[in-house]
C-alpha cells in the first residue's frame, strides 16, 4: 500500500509463501522493494524479527515498525 495525503493505492503483491524461508530472503526482497521505490519516498515498514532488525541496520531512514503475534 501506498498512502499520501491526496490518494492510498495498492503498489504490487509479492506471494513469497514458497519462496521466503529466512529473515535474509525477506530482507533482500524488502531491500529490493524500497530501491525500486526509491528511498525517499519510503517512510515506514512494518515487520517483526530478525529482518526488522536488518532494515533498521541498513536503512537507517526508514521507520521500521515491529508488531508482534498475538497466540
Amino acid at each position: 500500500m501506498v498512502n499520501s495525503p491526496s490518494e492510498t493505492i495498492f503498489l504490487k503483491s509479492i506471494d513469497t509463501y514458497n519462496v521466503i524461508k529466512d529473515a535474509k530472503q525477506m530482507f533482500e526482497l524488502l531491500d529490493f522493494v524500497v530501491e525500486e521505490l526509491g528511498k525517499d519516498n519510503v517512510m515506514q515498514i512494518m515487520i517483526d524479527g530478525a529482518t526488522g532488525k536488518m532494515l533498521e541496520k541498513e536503512t537507517k531512514v526508514i521507520l521500521v515498525s515491529f508488531c508482534i503475534s498475538l497466540p
